[in-house]
């Protein structure tokens, strides 16, 4: 009796010991899965209000039909699921629509909604593991002024077991793919492009960059009596006229209006 109950027992030790090195090993998976993903698509930054991006990543392009996305002003984010080749929603956000309104147009909150559709492209600001896939988050540029987000998972094709990586990366590949890096500019919204840098401003120099002012002019010769005619040549370069009257010689400068007369080779009177 006690060798059937150690039995059962240890059974049920191996078993639960079993069941955590599979757990264990489907987390590592996750993790694997999930870091391959966050290499692959690089995140956007978005604002808090969702209104705006603050830092773009990766330009993604969606590979299937149907994929529902609601305004950012909407406090619901939709639910989509990827499986079997097809993007779906559930019941709930089928109600959402505002009643009477044809599909891609109001929810009942008044907010717009939209179908994206096989080639249009938008951003991923979130990339979550889950129990049963992986959740994208979403978010779009503007359409007349509004941009939409939404959440979308792409389930396992076993919901109690993680797929390998290489299976997992086909399955996203099937519905979301990288925009290549030379076709990503013409992508990026102008509310983040590089902003045009301004015109330049002109600098008023500093002091030390001022030219100084111009010399004065140098002060205009002056003679005396008693000085020689060499000097006086010197200051004012031959005159205009000269005379000889006797013992003394006249020397006349007409643009000073000037008469200097010298006595033995030296100026003995000025007019």
């Amino acid at each position: 009796m006690n060798h059937s109950r150690y039995f059962r027992i240890f059974v049920l030790v191996m078993i639960g010991w079993m069941l955590n090195l599979t757990t264990l090993a489907q987390s590592v998976g996750a993790d694997v899965i999930q870091q391959r993903l966050l290499s692959q698509f690089k995140l956007t930054t978005v604002m808090a209000d969702r209104s705006d991006i603050v830092t773009p990543g990766s330009v993604v392009q969606l590979r299937q039909d149907g994929l529902l996305m609601y305004s950012v002003n909407s406090p619901v984010v939709p639910a989509n699921n990827y499986k079997d080749g097809k993007i779906s929603q559930g019941f709930l956000y089928k109600r959402l629509r505002l009643p009477g309104q044809p599909d891609n147009n109001l929810l009942a909150d008044g907010n717009p909604l939209r179908s994206f559709v096989h080639g249009e492209n938008f951003w991923v600001s979130a990339i979550a593991m889950k129990n049963d896939g992986v959740e994208f988050r979403l978010y779009s540029d503007p359409y007349n002024n509004f941009r939409f987000d939404a959440n979308l998972k792409i389930l396992f094709p076993n919901k109690k077991e993680v797929p390998s990586v290489d299976q997992m990366m086909a399955l996203v590949a099937e519905v979301l793919t990288v925009v290549p890096a030379q076709e990503q500019a013409a992508s990026v919204p102008p509310a983040v492009q590089p902003a045009t840098q301004p015109e330049p401003v002109a600098v008023t120099p500093s002091y030390g960059e001022i030219a100084p002012p111009p010399a004065p002019p140098a002060p205009a010769p002056t003679i005396s009596v008693g000085m020689s005619k060499d000097q006086v040549l010197a200051a004012f370069g031959e005159p205009a006229r000269k005379a000889v009257v006797g013992t003394r010689e006249i020397y006349f400068y007409s643009d000073m209006k000037m008469k200097i007369t010298f006595t033995s080779g030296k100026i003995s009177n000025i007019d």
